[in-house]
């Protein structure tokens, strides 16, 4: 009877110790197969014409009785038809309407009761427009109004990478970084902070990864898409009512045990191609996009979710061409649009023909991409 009691402890603190992914996996979750080690098939130039319908030059317009300029857009979200805009120079969110007038800014830096140590990442609820701006040196979320009206604040017991906002007010918050005592994955916290499940784990085990900065992306107003680590390679898609697994990356490298291990190992140390990570995921409706990067090599792909099919996969020896003003790159998703800034300095080297009107006290110009609703190779 010890020697069973002994057992059933044993299996506990395992159990315990070793928590991982519980959601279920969705029968109709897309398989996506990533094989980096072989050489990409289908060697044809890729046109971005081939994925976007229209592209739309936006100038962000400051009003006459401000001094506005944004030196450096980090991150976009386009809610409610506006633009929120967090610039890092500043420490602060520009509110601009659709057509490119600046509204407002947000900033309040600082220690006060009212203020934040630092914006890290900002997301907007949907459905009461509310900006709420994650401060990890205080370890609280700060909620103003789109006016810049301070509106309350939420307490967290733990360090997060990222941070989105449901339209019911739920708070989801994730970060795979291993800290004893802070929780780990994905979990979520009602509209005042209070804790109330935790979806996702990461096995205590597997330390590795999170390169990436971005992992939350929202998909429509009610739904946010997250990147999940390497240690399952999933895409989960999450709603006020539901977490589930809606794409699992079948990639053709496994992590060696010992450097899943090492929390501190040099992704850049390893032997070439033994290792990857996953960065600049966007989602919308009906596209999927991300990248799988090893020490020697780099995939890109382009997904058609509606149809299940793959548009793209580009590598060594494909070819871009631009017959769109595609820029080079996709920096943003939100809300069924694709969004890349070209910065003042970049138009004046590179684009100054087409905005000639462009000089060193201008603010930057947003390009908003509308993708194909039929999307074909």
């Amino acid at each position: 009877m010890k020697r069973l009691i002994y057992l059933f402890m044993v299996l506990l603190i395992w159990g315990c110790k070793t928590s991982v992914d519980s959601i279920p996996i969705d029968p109709k979750s897309l398989i996506i197969p990533i094989e980096t080690r072989k050489s990409i098939e289908d060697c044809t130039p890729f046109r971005t014409s081939t994925i976007i319908d229209t592209v739309e030059y936006i100038r962000l317009i400051t009003p006459d009785d401000k001094s506005w300029i944004i030196g450096e857009i980090t991150d976009l979200q386009y809610i409610g038809g506006k633009f929120f805009i967090h610039d890092r120079t500043i420490k602060g969110i520009f509110v601009v309407a659709d057509n490119g007038l600046i509204e407002n800014l947000i900033s309040h830096p600082g220690r006060g009761p009212e203020e934040y140590l630092a914006l890290n990442t900002f997301d907007v609820n949907p459905a009461t427009m509310e900006i709420s701006i994650l401060d990890i040196a205080s370890r609280r979320i700060q909620i103003y109004s789109e006016n810049g009206e301070y509106i309350r604040s939420v307490q967290i017991e733990d360090i997060v990478r990222d941070m989105a906002v449901l339209p019911n007010g739920d708070f989801l918050l994730y970060t795979p970084d291993y800290m004893e005592g802070n929780r780990r994955g994905l979990w979520r916290l009602d509209s005042m902070g209070k804790f109330k499940d935790h979806h996702v784990h990461i096995d205590d085990d597997f330390l590795y990864g999170g390169l990436y900065p971005k992992y939350f992306r929202r998909i429509n107003d009610s739904l946010i898409g997250l990147m999940g680590g390497e240690d399952y390679d999933r895409i989960y898609h999450i709603s006020c009512d539901s977490v589930r697994v809606a794409y699992q990356l079948d990639i053709d490298i496994d992590i060696p045990s010992d450097v899943a291990n090492d929390e501190l190992f040099d992704f850049h140390s390893a032997e070439p191609g033994t290792l990857y990570t996953k960065n600049d995921y966007f989602e919308i409706s009906n596209f999927l996009h991300f990248r799988v990067q090893t020490q020697n090599n780099v995939r890109t792909l382009f997904y058609d979710t509606r149809n299940r099919k793959l548009i793209k996969e580009i590598g060594k020896g494909v070819d871009v061409i631009d017959d769109y003003g595609f820029y080079g790159y996709f920096a943003f998703s939100s809300n069924d649009y694709l969004f890349t800034y070209l910065m003042v300095g970049s138009i004046l080297e590179k684009a100054h023909d087409e905005f000639p009107d462009i000089n060193e006290d201008s603010n930057p110009v947003l390009v908003r991409y509308k993708i194909k609703k039929a999307l074909n190779k």
